[in-house]
């Protein structure tokens, strides 16, 4: 009696040993059909577009550029995660599609450097091949610059006003243009310089040697320091310098106003000081 019963204890752990058997191996096919172990392959990706590195010209004309950078991943078995990397920063990821895009824009000049990596399910790594996209400058394109959408059209509403190659006054004058002149605005930046200002009416200034020059309404200028009722100021009078006294209350600061960016219609392109300018909008991009 013994004997058979010592018999089916035998048969009982052989069937338990044997469904432990293969409930495991149940689990190790599964685990293996469905790419988490026993995988030695990494997982291919790709940046299919920009297909190579490229170059990228920022302007007063085209402060900003839009880039779509598309991915394209795929692995032997499945892919667990694909990630896009911009200097070595995760911008963006999935882990539900092998191919996703990101919508990239950039106002600064740079070098910026894109790479994909895709894991599969077993914790392979796969890498793309770098992308970099260099961001130049192309004249001056102050910080916070505002694009308009589209040019506007408008005219100059004073005389013998200095087109410059950058928003100040120190700037080179590239020409001088005549009132009424119609030009092509492409942009705004607002000044923070407190020492630049302009003439609020016919004024003269008395330079250090005691010349007297008259100055028009809306003359611009530098102011150096004050001193009482005066302030000592730099003035450009056609191609040559001038300092001088000029009463206070005939100068006002352009701090916190608008420098524009133009193109004349025989094609000049520079800066001009905002009040210079017919309505220009508010329409920025």
């Amino acid at each position: 009696m013994c004997s058979k019963n010592s018999s089916v204890g035998h048969i009982d752990i052989w069937v338990i040993i044997l469904i432990v058997a293969l409930f495991t191996m149940g689990i190790i096919s599964f685990l293996y059909l469905q790419g988490y172990i026993l995988d030695r392959e990494p997982p291919k990706v790709s940046i299919i577009s920009p297909s190579k590195s490229k170059e990228i010209i920022l302007s007063a004309k085209s402060p900003k550029a839009k880039e779509v950078i598309k991915i394209e991943a795929r692995d032997n078995k499945f892919l667990d995660r694909v990630t896009l990397l911009l200097n070595d920063s995760e911008v963006k990821s999935s882990n539900k599609n092998n191919k996703f895009s990101f919508e990239w824009e950039i106002r600064t000049e740079g070098k910026y450097i894109f790479k994909a990596i895709a894991y599969d399910r077993a914790k392979n790594k796969g890498e793309s091949k770098v992308i970099t996209i260099t961001v130049k400058v192309q004249g001056i394109l102050p910080p916070n610059y505002i694009g308009f959408q589209k040019p506007i059209s408008t005219y100059v509403n004073a005389s013998n006003v200095f087109l410059r190659e950058g928003p100040s006054i120190n700037y080179k004058t590239i020409k001088i243009l005549k009132y009424r002149e119609k030009v092509l605005v492409f942009g705004k930046w607002i000044s923070k310089d407190s020492n630049e200002a302009i003439t609020i009416d016919r004024v003269t200034l008395v330079t250090l040697d005691g010349e007297s020059i008259a100055l028009d309404r809306g003359k611009a200028l530098l102011i150096i320091r004050k001193e009482d009722h005066y302030y000592i100021a730099s003035v450009q009078i056609e191609n040559r310098k001038i300092t001088g006294k000029i009463p206070v209350h005939a100068v006002k600061s352009i701090s916190d106003r608008p420098w524009c960016y133009i193109r004349t219609k025989k094609g000049d392109e520079g800066w001009i000081f905002g009040e210079f300018l017919e309505n220009i909008g508010e329409s920025s991009r």
